[in-house]
């Protein structure tokens, strides 16, 4: 599978923890990359989106290739 993962709940060593107060750490692929892709929103600096780019586009790449397509287009995610 292409791309890059990460689980929605980390500790600080970067393992899956869903448990105690790491349970709802928001630090997954589709969380991080909206942080990043607002940070070139704001910004319009093109130095911000040649370091962010390229994580971007792993994250973009694991859910695309994690989702199934529908008859219509629409991507959605199994259960």
């Amino acid at each position: 599978m292409r791309g890059a993962y990460l689980p929605l709940n980390m500790n600080p060593l970067g393992f899956e923890a869903p448990i105690a107060e790491y349970r709802y750490t928001l630090c997954g692929g589709a969380y991080s990359g909206l942080v990043l892709a607002q940070a070139w929103w704001y910004t319009r600096d093109e130095a911000v989106l040649r370091e962010v780019y390229p994580l971007l586009k792993k994250f973009i790449l694991f859910y695309t290739d994690t989702a199934t397509k529908d008859a219509d287009g629409t991507r959605r995610f199994q259960k």
